[in-house]
């Protein structure tokens, strides 16, 4: 009887560590997808202000046209 208890000490242990690890991976990838998230907002901002677009009148052509 006491080999099954310590036995299933020594899983409910593993278990936790386990649980433990991936709790810190999904934590890191929360951080890293809110990180995407506000580059994805800034790109959009960037693109919508049209600050860095030429307008296609304004583009000189190639040299070999």
């Amino acid at each position: 009887m006491e080999k099954r208890i310590t036995d299933l000490e020594k899983i409910l242990s593993f278990q936790e560590n386990t649980i433990g690890v991936l709790n810190e991976v999904i934590l890191e990838h929360s951080r890293q997808i809110d990180w995407l998230n506000r580059k994805i907002i800034l790109l959009e901002e960037k693109i919508n202000s049209n600050e860095d677009i030429m307008k296609l009148s304004d583009e000189v052509p190639p040299p070999h046209y």
